[in-house]
């Protein structure tokens, strides 16, 4: 199930800059309090990007997509999609060069491995860290069986940061696409072969519908 969203965070959640927009009336608005305690976070993400994506200084949108943007598109939240993984980190790692939708390359190193479950079936992610780094950010590209139908067919992102344990969750519910995929001249690491999943990803960002 997969709606449109700008979501106003009720139950103390909004933000600052929330209080300063004006939202349209036709919004939906989200009671926190009929939503399970683990998805508030995913909602409070979901509308941080949104409020992101209607800044014009920091949108990366089109000119023309800007005007009449109100909302990216995602999958309904869902437990079933934040599922406990064991990390296992490289010890040997090595540059590699990660092709981009342009002619840029982008070196990276597999940081780790990132081992769980879905339905019974076990799935494994690599973990990358650019070269240059000089913070605690890591890159988790995936691609799923969604890819190129409900999302974005050169697959999804998921934030995370270093040190990561040896058991963390991974939340695709914050599966987001890259900014190549709203404007054409940003240059965004496509995902490597090892990192698509058997398995739809029914979480996160749908496909953005330019109007």
């Amino acid at each position: 199930m997969k709606h449109r969203l700008t979501l106003i965070l009720i139950s103390g959640l909004l933000i600052s800059s929330c209080q300063t927009k004006r939202y349209h009336e036709d919004k939906i608005t989200v009671d926190l309090s009929t939503i399970p305690e683990a998805l508030h976070t995913v909602y409070q993400w979901q509308n941080d990007k949104n409020q992101t994506f209607k800044d014009p200084e920091l949108s990366p949108l089109l000119l023309k997509d800007k005007k009449s943007f109100e909302s990216l598109r995602f999958y309904e939240p869902s437990e079933e999609f934040q599922v406990d993984a064991a990390f296992e980190k490289n010890t040997r790692p090595v540059v590699i060069k990660l092709r981009t939708n342009t002619q840029r390359v982008e070196e990276q190193i597999i940081y780790g491995w990132l081992k769980f479950q879905l339905e019974d079936k076990e799935f494994r992610l690599a973990v990358y860290q650019n070269i240059d780094s000089e913070d605690d950010y890591l890159f988790l590209p995936f691609a799923d069986q969604t890819s190129g139908f409900d999302t974005y067919g050169g697959g999804r992102y998921i934030d995370l940061s270093s040190p990561l344990k040896d058991s963390i969750q991974l939340d695709f519910n914050k599966a987001y696409n890259p900014y190549c995929v709203y404007n054409k001249k940003f240059s965004c690491p496509l995902v490597p072969e090892e990192n698509y999943l058997e398995y739809p990803i029914r979480a996160g960002e749908l496909n953005f519908k330019s109007d």
